[in-house]
């Protein structure tokens, strides 16, 4: 999936069922980066063979890991 502020990205995709036209589109894309983590907020719309099929939010966060076996 791509995100992209105000802006609609298609796709296509194949199935068992037939091929699907894929639409997104971004109303609201946020990021915020502080010294141990980064958060991305996204609202977005989705459409398939162009039609509406969902109003969608995601927030995904990173955190840093202290103490883990890969500090090293």
């Amino acid at each position: 999936m791509i995100f992209e502020q105000d802006k609609e990205n298609k796709s296509r995709y194949t199935t068992p069922y037939g091929d699907m036209s894929m639409g997104i589109y971004t109303n609201t894309l946020t990021m915020d980066f502080q010294e141990t983590n980064i958060s991305a907020k996204v609202e977005y719309e989705l459409f398939m063979n162009g039609d509406k099929i969902s109003d969608s939010a995601i927030e995904i966060i990173i955190e840093e890991i202290r103490g883990c076996a890969l500090d090293d």
